[in-house]
């Protein structure tokens, strides 16, 4: 029977955690790469800076696999502080203690001290059977918790951004609408817009704006804006000869676009004969494909094949060899690889929902196939969630498009 201290070595009891780490439920996997990620936004419900959560990355980079799991012998990392610091690119070693105990307090890792305090595993026929170190089992137990916090962290970002948004709308306006004001009131508008420049240059927060949109709405005309009826329309801003508005088109037409507009429609064949002879310059625009979603494919589309996705995307097997062998490889994959190839991650989760997780997650391997021939990732992939909608889209044509940019390979 395995025995667990109650007590820490070298250390008082009062040091060591009140709490009793509670067991996660059998079968729980999780990726440990991805709840550090969650955990980096809920930092601040935690108690933890970016120091800390840079020491847990070390920490947890010696650990085994990908996941992090409650089945077999318990996810004990037995790095030696030697080995901690050079992970961590030579920090001091009396920092790196100290950020560890900040993740012992915090109660994100737990410590399992030998007889002797060393950190070691004893092993049987090369197996690890028990292990002496710092225990990851209270990231299982704390997923949910870390993912609650990590959701409000995100609303109250979202939330502040907002704001910010809208205290600089109001100083605008209020800016604008200061010059005709006179006497007191200008002055105080002067002095509120003087400290409201101040306040947008630093990071403030939520109470601090507020007070500056309270202090604002003081001094702006009330009623909508939309209601107000102008009292001459005969002068005005522009005319026939200067034009001061902006004008710029979000699609750019090709020489191939102005030529089909204005000649007459031509065979379906003869449009994918003259759309494969300009495939490979360089475009902005995705092909116009079909289907994505159920209930917005073709008759007729079918699933990608993971076979053909993984011989014809060969880019991905450079960063992980085996990351394509099965979907939820490929979802990894595609995760891991789409923020370096800018696409971020709002746009990822959009794709998933429109299109379907397997025709998302193919076309971001499509897209790093070809980003020599791709300028912007993140509005392509944009591009194939509108065509999505639209039920202008299909896989299979962005299979065929990737598959005549590859080289062929020279036989001698």
């Amino acid at each position: 029977m395995e025995y667990t201290p109650r007590t820490a070595f070298g250390r008082p009891a009062s040091a060591v955690q009140t709490t009793q780490v509670a067991a996660p439920p059998r079968g729980l996997a999780l990726d440990k790469w991805e709840l550090l990620d969650t955990l980096t936004e809920a930092r601040a419900a935690f108690g933890l800076t970016h120091r800390d959560l840079n020491v847990l990355r070390a920490l947890i980079g010696f650990h085994a696999g990908r996941e992090i799991s409650a089945d077999g012998a318990a996810p004990v990392v037995f790095a030696s502080n030697r080995a901690l610091c050079e992970r961590l690119n030579g920090m001091p070693c009396s920092t790196m203690r100290r950020h560890l105990a900040r993740l012992v307090e915090a109660g994100i890792v737990s410590r399992r001290d030998s007889p002797n305090g060393k950190r070691y595993a004893r092993r049987a026929g090369g197996i690890v059977i028990r292990a002496f170190g710092f225990d990851l089992t209270p990231m299982l137990v704390l997923a949910p918790h870390i993912a609650e916090a990590a959701h409000r962290a995100r609303e109250a970002a979202e939330a502040l951004a907002c704001l910010r948004e809208t205290v600089s709308l109001m100083r605008r306006d209020l800016e604008a609408l200061a010059t005709g004001l006179r006497g007191a009131d200008r002055e105080r508008a002067e002095l509120m817009l003087d400290e409201v420049r101040k306040l947008l240059r630093r990071r403030a927060d939520a109470e601090a704006l507020g007070a500056a949109r309270e202090a604002m709405a003081d001094l702006l005309p009330c009623g909508d804006p939309c209601e107000e009826t102008p009292a001459s329309t005969e002068e005005m801003s522009t005319s026939a000869r200067r034009i001061e508005q902006h004008h710029q088109r979000s699609k750019k037409e090709t020489s191939d676009e102005k030529r089909r507009t204005h000649r007459e429609p031509v065979p379906r064949s003869a449009q994918r004969g003259e759309r494969s002879a300009v495939e490979g310059a360089v475009r902005s625009d995705p092909e116009p494909c079909a289907g994505g979603t159920v209930g917005r494919q073709r008759p007729g589309q079918a699933e990608p094949k993971l076979s053909d996705l993984s011989a014809l995307c060969t880019e991905a097997r450079s960063f992980y060899p085996d990351g394509t062998r099965s979907w939820p490889d490929v979802s990894r994959t595609a995760e891991a690889l789409a923020p370096m190839i800018g696409i971020q991650r709002d746009v990822l989760d959009e794709a998933r929902a429109v299109m379907g997780r397997r025709h998302a997650e193919a076309s971001v391997l499509c897209i790093l196939q070809r980003h020599a021939s791709i300028r912007n990732p993140g509005g392509y992939l944009r591009r194939l969630v509108s065509q999505a909608r639209a039920g202008e889209y299909a896989l299979s044509d962005l299979l065929r498009a990737t598959r005549r940019a590859v080289p062929e390979p020279i036989v001698s």
